[in-house]
C-alpha cells in the first residue's frame, strides 16, 4: 500500500512540474498573416495620403517635413506586445492626443525600416517580441513605428522617428 502511495505521488509531482513549467519555454506568438493583411491595408492608406515626419531637430534651421516613402519600400518588422511595460521606439510617447488606455494590452507594434537603411530587401518579417524589433536611431521617415489593436481591428498610432 505504501508503495502505491509513494508511486502516486510521483506521479502527481510529474504532472505538477509539467503544468508549471515556465512561459519562457512555450513559444511566443507572431501576427497572423491575417493580422499583418488587415493591419497594413490600413498603413497603406496613411502612407499614401502622405504622413509626414518632424521637421528638425530642435535648434536647426527649419526644413520641410520629412515623408513616409510607400509601404513596399521598407522592411515591415511586426510583433506582439504588452504596451505599457515593452519600449520598442525611439520616443515615449508618439500621440499624446491618444488615452492612454489606447495603448494598454496586447498590440501588434511594427518597426519599419527603409529597405536601404536595412540594407536587404523589403518585405514582412514577423518576430518574437523576445528576438526583438529593430532598433534604429533617428533616422526621420525612414523608420516608422505603428501600434495596432488587433482584436478591435484599428490602427492606434503611426509616427515616424525623430530627424
Amino acid at each position: 500500500m505504501r508503495g502505491a502511495l509513494v508511486l502516486m505521488g510521483l506521479a502527481g509531482a510529474g504532472t505538477l512540474a509539467a503544468i508549471a513549467t515556465p512561459l519562457r519555454d512555450q513559444p511566443v506568438p507572431t501576427p497572423t498573416a491575417g493580422e499583418v493583411r488587415r493591419l497594413e491595408a490600413k498603413l497603406g492608406i496613411i502612407l499614401s495620403e502622405g504622413l509626414a515626419g518632424f521637421r528638425s531637430p530642435p535648434g536647426a534651421p527649419q526644413s520641410p517635413p520629412d515623408r513616409a516613402r510607400p509601404l513596399d519600400q521598407y522592411v515591415r518588422h511586426y510583433a506582439f506586445v504588452t504596451l505599457r511595460s515593452e519600449a520598442f521606439t525611439t520616443i515615449s510617447s508618439p500621440d499624446p492626443a491618444l488615452a492612454a488606455a489606447d495603448f494598454t494590452g496586447r498590440r501588434i507594434a511594427g518597426v519599419l525600416v527603409l529597405e536601404s537603411v536595412m540594407q536587404r530587401p523589403a518585405g514582412v518579417v514577423l518576430t518574437h517580441r523576445r528576438d526583438g524589433l529593430p532598433e534604429v536611431s533617428h533616422q526621420g521617415c525612414a523608420v516608422v513605428n505603428v501600434v495596432y489593436d488587433p482584436v478591435a481591428d484599428r490602427l492606434l498610432s503611426t509616427w515616424c522617428n525623430v530627424p
